[in-house]
């Protein structure tokens, strides 16, 4: 009767922390998209009209957050608010795998703690926790092919091993980064076979190929898609010529510098979680010394933390990739810590204490960031994230293009805010959906340039929106201004000017100048959309 009410008793707390977790997130849903969920939403519209990855628009990313962005559009509307209700649903799942994942590593009670501590730590505004970002599906799949794999090794079931290969190589589909996990579930099962008395190498090698072989299955069925719809060209160009550029472009010591700026907000932030992995990550390496084997926690907080820095850049939602496992210490320093406790205090107040840290911890980590969680309106908790970056303003300039525009027209944004697109329901007239590669000093830049160049001079959209904002480009001392000077000449020649969308520095409203009067318009702030119409 007792561990009946203590599976019931988990079961509620699990429940309210879903819920709690979902509130919050359920509160912005209409928060503007950011850059890459404009990326990936006007990726998934298009593959919603039929139209396969890499043809009209390109990136050096897999294709499985485009297509998850797909389902959500369809399934719950094809606008911000559908996104996020698609992140809603897949943050709670990740929530409730974790706590699978972790239960039968270290208890209900403590799973119960490391669900817990990732439904917070996932939230938080320093890994941009509240925007759909590919990181969040790399976590979901990744979690589900653990779980599923761990039931495997138990069975033993080929088709087991073969669902959790397949969920292994989704997760590398939504993200590059991906690939560290299923090397973590192929090591793990390669260990438990290498270790298993009588060793069978035939069942060994037949089980590791059936793992494998899932891990292969998603991955070869999007090349032969690829393949067929005729952009492999294209797609290889972007995923692996520029992607292995684009990986190589951060030296060494430049990457320390940026890894400390990047995760200084993580552990000031949440200082009583952090140090609460900490301590789990000293008891997981202890219990693997005394053991003499790894176990499972100490892996996966090692191949999480290689997941974050393959290319040696650190954006902060890259860090969501080391969340769960970061939780699952917390959550094995909380079980070590109560079985200690529990001989001094007795097992109730020890659990009390746990209960209690935990719940300070998450607290502490709310109240840290409360007025982006609870209290603003979502146009300012898009200000105070992203600063002067245009995205509130995406909205209205977008609707004027819709309104101004035939549906079979084309429009062009020179800058890096795809976003537009998605929202304004237009195809672009060009597949350059950022300007950020053509300003890296890589050895593709200014080929880029020209192609964007030749494919906007070529489709003669009718519209043209010129980002003048620092952060849209990112350009550099060595940049190549090939496509800046071309700009300037082209629309100079071609378009006129019936919008200006003004940023002001003082963070307030900003000011929108249309028709006519824009094209004499003198600008007071540095931070500009303007808007240019083909003339004739």
């Amino acid at each position: 009767m007792n561990a009946r009410f203590a599976r019931l008793g988990v079961a509620l707390c699990l429940l309210l922390v879903l819920g709690l977790s979902m509130t919050v997130r359920w509160r912005l849903l209409s928060v503007p998209l950011e850059r890459d969920e404009g990326e990936y939403a006007y990726m998934a519209q298009l593959i919603n009209e039929g139209v396969p990855p890499y043809l009209e628009a390109y990136n050096m990313k897999l294709p499985g957050t485009y297509a998850a962005y797909a389902l959500s559009l369809r399934c719950f509307g094809d606008d911000a608010e559908g996104i996020r209700i698609g992140l809603v649903l897949a943050s709670a799942a990740s929530v409730l795998l974790l706590f699978l994942l972790a239960q039968p590593l270290v208890g209900e009670a403590a799973a119960l703690a490391a669900a817990a501590v990732y439904a917070t730590l996932s939230l938080s505004p320093s890994v941009q926790g509240l925007f759909a970002h590919a990181t969040h599906f790399v976590v979901l799949f990744a979690l589900a092919g653990l779980v599923v794999l761990a039931q495997a090794l138990r069975s033993g079931r080929a088709l087991q091993l073969l669902a959790a290969g397949a969920l292994l190589g989704l997760s590398i589909l939504m993200k590059q980064n991906g690939v560290f996990f299923a090397a973590l579930g192929l090591l793990q099962l390669a260990w438990s076979e290498a270790h298993a008395r009588p060793r069978q190498v035939r069942r060994a090698a037949a089980r590791i190929g059936w793992l494998a072989l899932g891990v292969a299955l998603p991955l070869v069925a999007t090349g032969l898609l690829v393949l067929q719809s005729g952009a492999w060209p294209r797609f290889w160009f972007w995923v692996v010529s520029y992607g292995m550029a684009y990986a190589s472009q951060v030296p060494l010591a430049s990457a320390l510098g940026q890894l400390r700026g990047m995760a200084t907000p993580l552990v000031t932030d949440t200082p009583v979680l952090d140090v609460l992995a900490l301590a789990g990550l000293a008891v997981a390496s202890a219990e693997a010394w005394r053991a003499r084997r790894p176990g499972f926690v100490l892996p996966f907080a090692l191949v999480s933390a290689a997941a974050v820095c393959p290319s040696f850049w650190f954006r902060p939602h890259y860090f969501i990739l080391l969340l769960p496992a970061a939780s699952l210490l917390a959550a094995t320093a909380l079980r070590a810590m109560h079985l200690r406790l529990a001989r001094a205090l007795g097992a109730p107040a020890s659990a009390a204490l746990a209960v209690a840290l935990v719940a300070f911890g998450a607290g502490q980590a709310v109240y840290q960031h409360r007025v982006v969680l609870l209290e603003a309106s979502p146009i300012e908790v898009s200000r105070l994230l992203y600063d002067l970056n245009p995205f509130p303003e995406s909205i209205e300039v977008a609707a004027y293009l819709r309104e101004h525009t035939a549906p079979s027209e084309r429009i062009a944004v020179i800058g890096s805010e795809p976003q537009l697109y998605f929202y304004a329901d237009r195809r672009a007239a060009t597949g350059y959906l950022y300007t950020y590669p053509l300003m890296e000093p890589q050895p593709f830049a200014r080929q880029m340039q020209r192609e964007m160049i030749g494919e906007i001079e070529g489709a003669q959209p009718a519209y043209v929106v010129l980002v003048a904002i620092t952060s849209s480009w990112l350009a550099r001392p060595d940049s190549d201004l090939l496509i800046s000077d071309w700009t300037r000449r082209f629309l100079r020649e071609h378009y006129k000017r019936v919008g200006v969308v003004e940023i002001r520095n003082d963070f307030g409203p900003s000011e929108y100048t249309w028709g006519e009067a824009a094209a004499s318009h003198r600008a007071r702030w540095p931070n500009q959309l303007q808007v240019w119409k083909r003339k004739g």
